[in-house]
């Protein structure tokens, strides 16, 4: 089927012209082609229709479907059929924009919540503020327990007042660097680790295996 809009129509006669959506010249139309269901055409509305010839041999519009509601109605209706052309975008954009109508409604004028909804949540808040209160005071008591407790002890209660014994330097701090006399040693612990660890070393003039008697490591 062809589409086009209405562009005159004399009702006394029963025809008009229809100027194709497609363009081209006007087509002629004759109220025979209409459904007979007691509407009337009306100039500017979007038909449907069969290209046909006239009596004439002319090109003529055949088997007329409407795409609106007669006037006097005020508002056009959506068809079950897809419609093509302008006419279907003209509809699509009606629809996008009632529909941006109603969400912005519907945004500015929130509904509004009722007493008895109204009451109950703020019962319901009162309740969690009341329980958070609760739950912050006692442990705010107990913090300040434990702080008396600390500051009433007497001061090194609980704290080992006893030096703590020296330890031994460990041989793992040692280590073999070059030197090999008695007066080059620190300690007799590391002039012990010297003698057995260190190749060259002239410590234990008498063989007996002690490092260093008369510098560090003297009997008695």
């Amino acid at each position: 089927m062809s589409s086009g809009i209405l562009r005159t129509w004399n009702d006394e006669r029963g025809f008009g012209f229809i100027a194709p959506t497609q363009g081209g010249r006007e087509l002629f139309v004759h109220i025979s082609a209409f459904a007979q269901d007691g509407s009337r055409p009306t100039v500017g509305e979007t038909l449907h229709f069969d290209l046909g010839t006239g009596k004439d041999g002319k090109p003529q519009a055949l088997h007329v479907r409407r795409l609106a509601l007669a006037v006097g109605t005020g508002r056009d209706r959506e068809l079950e059929a897809p419609l093509p052309g302008e006419a279907a975008q003209r509809l699509e954009r009606k629809a996008a924009v009632g529909r941006h109508a109603g969400l912005g409604a519907a945004l500015a004028s929130p509904p509004a919540l009722s007493g008895s909804s109204t009451f109950w949540r703020a019962l319901v808040f009162v309740v969690l503020m009341a329980s958070l209160g609760a739950y912050g005071y006692k442990h705010y008591r107990q913090s300040l327990s434990e702080l008396q407790r600390i500051s009433a002890a007497p001061p090194g209660a609980g704290q080992n007042t006893e030096p703590a014994p020296a330890l031994a330097p460990s041989s793992e701090s040692f280590r073999c660097d070059g030197r090999t006399h008695c007066s080059q040693m620190r300690s007799c612990a590391e002039a012990s680790y010297f003698l057995r660890h260190c190749p060259g070393v002239q410590m234990d003039g008498d063989q007996d295996g002690v490092a260093c008697e008369e510098q560090h490591c003297g009997k008695g």
